[in-house]
């Protein structure tokens, strides 16, 4: 769906700059002048990238951590039936739902992979900087 909207909003822009007596009668970017509604497409492209930014690092976290928080519970079950262990499990669990996903993203990472990690954290400070900074500037 990313695609057929990105592509939408290229054809609309396209159309408005070499045709814009065609723009359908019904369309909000009727009423605009050129410039305008330029600048509106750019916006909505731009929304539109940091919005699947969002949902896709979104779904990487909850991802990785369901991964991770299965790989506990089936490490530490085993066949051991001692109360600490299990206490420490949903602990740790509990730990890797409410913790800092930076840390999680540490677990994942082997020596060789630092380059890595480091490019998935900064998706993941853009997306959190996208989902809560980007909208109180906007309100202001």
């Amino acid at each position: 769906m990313y695609e057929v909207s990105l592509d939408t909003q290229r054809t609309m822009k396209n159309l408005i700059n070499s045709k814009p007596e065609v723009v359908p009668l019904k369309s909000l970017l009727v009423s605009k002048e050129l410039g305008e509604a330029n600048e509106l497409l750019d916006t909505a492209t731009v929304e539109l990238n940091d919005l699947t930014i969002v949902s896709l690092v979104s779904i990487f976290e909850q991802t990785l951590i369901l991964h991770l928080k299965e790989m506990m519970k089936n490490q530490m079950t085993l066949d051991i039936e001692d109360e600490f262990i299990f206490k420490l499990r949903d602990y740790t669990i509990k730990q890797v739902e409410y913790g800092r996903f930076t840390d999680v993203i540490d677990l994942f990472t082997r020596s060789n992979e630092k380059e890595l990690a480091g490019m998935v954290k900064q998706i993941y400070t853009y997306r959190n900087w996208v989902a809560h900074d980007q909208k109180k500037r906007l309100q202001k």
